[in-house]
C-alpha cells in the first residue's frame, strides 16, 4: 500500500472515531469540526442521525440535518433514524424526530428549509415500522409515543406480522396489555402463516397473552 494513502486512511479513521465520540458524548463543537473535515467521507457522515438516535442526543439532530442527513432515509440495514430510536428506547430523539413544523437551519451562509417530521409508518427492509421494532423490544414508552403520533398497530411486515403479533411472540406483556387497553382492532388479524395473536400465544407458550386474549373473547378461526 502506498504510504501516503495509508496515512490518509489512518487519519480518516481517527476523524471518524472523533465523529462518533462527539455524538456519544454530546459534544456539538467537536461534532461540527469532525463533520466538516474533508477526511470524513460523505457515507460515514450520513450515519450521524443513526448514531444520534442510538445514543439519544436530540440536541445534535439539527447539526446533522444541516450537513445533509435526511430524517426519513434508511441508513443502517434498511433502518431509519426513527426506527433506531425505537430499537434503543431513545425517547427524546424519537419525540424530536416526530416533531412537526418547519426548521430554518443556517449553514455556510445558506438557508436550508426542511420539514422536521419523521414518517411514523415508514418500513425497513423487513417491512417493519418503528412500532414493530419498539413492540418486539418491549419499549413501552416508545410504543405509547408512536401510537399517539398515529403509528398503525395494523401495519404488517414482510411476514404479515403486526406490532401486536410481535408483542405476543416476543413475550412483551406490558406492550400487549397496552394494545388491549387502547382497544386495538387486531385480535383476529392473521399473518402470512394464517396465525392470529392467540395462535402465537400458544405456539410461543406465552401464558400471559393466552389468558389476556381469551378474556377478550378471542376465537381461533380454522
Amino acid at each position: 500500500m502506498n504510504t501516503s494513502r495509508g496515512t490518509k486512511m489512518t487519519e480518516s479513521h481517527i476523524v471518524y472515531n472523533k465523529f462518533k465520540w462527539a455524538i456519544k458524548s454530546g459534544d456539538k463543537d467537536q461534532l461540527i469540526a469532525a463533520s466538516d473535515s474533508t477526511l470524513l467521507s460523505a457515507k460515514k457522515k450520513l450515519k450521524g442521525l443513526i448514531l444520534i438516535a442510538r445514543y439519544n442526543k436530540p440536541e445534535l439532530i439539527s447539526t446533522m440535518i444541516a450537513r445533509g442527513c435526511l430524517i426519513n432515509k434508511d441508513y443502517k440495514n434498511g433502518k431509519t433514524p426513527l426506527q433506531v430510536a425505537a430499537q434503543y428506547g431513545s425517547l427524546a430523539v424519537l419525540n424530536a424526530l416526530l416533531n412537526e413544523g418547519e426548521s430554518l437551519i443556517f449553514f455556510h451562509f445558506k438557508i436550508i428549509l426542511q420539514k422536521i417530521g419523521a414518517e411514523v409508518d415508514l418500513k425497513n427492509g423487513s417491512g417493519q415500522t418503528a412500532l414493530h421494532i419498539a413492540s418486539k423490544e418491549g419499549r413501552l414508552d416508545v410504543v405509547k409515543t408512536l401510537t399517539r403520533n398515529g403509528a398503525s398497530i395494523l401495519a404488517a411486515d414482510a411476514k404479515g406480522n403486526t406490532p401486536f403479533h410481535l408483542a405476543v411472540s416476543k413475550r412483551q406483556d406490558e406492550v400487549l396489555d397496552y394494545f388491549l387497553n387502547i382497544n386495538c382492532n387486531c385480535l383476529e388479524v392473521k399473518n402470512n402463516a394464517a396465525q392470529t395473536a392467540l395462535h402465537l400465544s400458544i405456539l410461543y407458550e406465552n401464558t400471559h397473552a393466552l389468558i389476556a386474549l381469551c378474556l377478550r373473547g378471542e376465537i381461533i378461526r380454522k
